[in-house]
């Protein structure tokens, strides 16, 4: 009886998984937002340096929304930390006032380059 309530939970265990990874929303390209404001955060963690919590509050045309990014060491930080003013391209997902995007889908928008007349 027991291996077989075991099978069952292994088989319910793997139709879950292959559920969830089916399911998982891909992000798609939201566009470009200025950066309004920046909110740092930093927590003493230990040896391995403080932890640091990013919020960025975004706008795009008469829009307001909030982007935070879940808690990073600083000191394993990658891509940088955003400024106020800067234009940046965003894959994630909207909902409500807040976006859902990783760190590493928060790019800077390329510079528009004009090529001169001759």
């Amino acid at each position: 009886m027991k291996k077989n309530n075991l099978s069952r939970l292994a088989a319910a265990f793997a139709l879950a998984s292959i559920a969830h990874a089916s399911s998982a929303a891909t992000p798609i390209d939201l566009g470009t937002f200025t950066v309004d404001s920046v909110e740092l955060k930093r927590e003493f963690c230990g040896k391995l340096g403080p932890r640091l919590r990013e919020t960025l509050t975004l706008v795009q045309g008469d829009r307001r929304f909030v982007l935070a990014f879940k808690p990073e060491r600083e000191r394993f930080l990658r891509g940088g930390k955003r400024q106020a003013g800067e234009v940046v391209k965003i894959r994630g997902e909207i909902s409500g006032d807040r976006i859902v995007a990783e760190r590493k889908d928060v790019v800077a928008a390329a510079a528009v380059s004009s090529s001169p007349t001759k």
